[in-house]
């Protein structure tokens, strides 16, 4: 009986060890360089508006930019007090269905890729996800 105890805690030991492994996910956050290019892509018929953090101040968004072509394209580099961006696409009067890409860069390399589509009124909204600085 002794044995079995054993045997059965031995079971329990080595259970317990091999499955509280390293499963813990790594919920950090991925940093960028502070010089970032953000494009607009695509066709919208109607009026789209960009607005993205401002790169000089803590103090919020610019003012929304008009797109009056496509590609629009903005490289901005941000003072060491910004701690993050992001990208913000708004349209009005456009035809259902049509499609917009936002794209973020880094230095020159492409971090992250949104897709924007029209609803049936024609109204866009598009948006990257937070950038975060080194």
């Amino acid at each position: 009986m002794k044995t079995i105890k054993n045997v059965l805690f031995a079971l329990f030991i080595t259970t317990i060890l091999t499955s509280c492994s390293n499963d813990e996910q790594d919920y950090s956050v991925q940093r960028f360089d502070r010089n970032i290019t953000f494009k607009v892509i695509g066709e919208y018929s109607g009026t789209l508006t960009v607005a993205y953090g401002n790169p000089t101040s803590e103090n919020g968004v610019t003012p929304g930019e008009i797109l009056t072509a496509f590609p629009w394209g903005k490289n901005l580099d941000y003072n060491r007090n910004i701690k993050l961006t992001a990208a913000y696409v708004s349209g009005e009067n456009g035809q259902p269905n049509e499609i917009i890409q936002i794209q973020v860069f880094s230095n020159g390399e492409l971090v992250e890729t949104e897709i924007g589509i029209a609803d049936e009124q024609g109204r866009m909204f598009a948006g990257t996800s937070t950038i975060y600085f080194k």
